[in-house]
């Protein structure tokens, strides 16, 4: 069965999602409309739950084509850790500031 929703959406992001998927787990959220006042139902760990929801800067972040031979390194964590309008965004060995789309 496939749930179909109307409600818009919360003001506000999801934080990043940078975790390995370990199991398969059922999503516990649909939409925004099944998480409280605070917060926003967002991918974590291979599924949908509500989470806090965080600021997040105007734009999208680009996709990152490459693959990375490195260990993976966070130079961000949060859109706030960024200056001006970039965007922490998550790039082929890890979350960088960039120009968002």
């Amino acid at each position: 069965m496939v749930l179909i929703s109307s409600s818009p959406e919360k003001s506000g992001g999801c934080p990043p999602d940078d975790g390995p998927c370990i199991l398969l787990v059922p999503d516990q959220c649909v939409d925004d409309s099944h998480c409280p006042s605070r917060m926003k139902c967002c991918h974590k760990a291979c599924f949908r739950q509500c989470v806090r929801k965080v600021f997040v800067k105007m734009g999208s972040c680009p996709e990152d084509p490459l693959r990375c031979l490195s260990p993976v390194q966070h130079l961000c964590s949060k859109d706030w850790d960024c200056p001006g309008h970039k965007r922490c965004c998550l790039s082929a060995c890890g979350r960088d500031c960039r120009n968002p789309l």
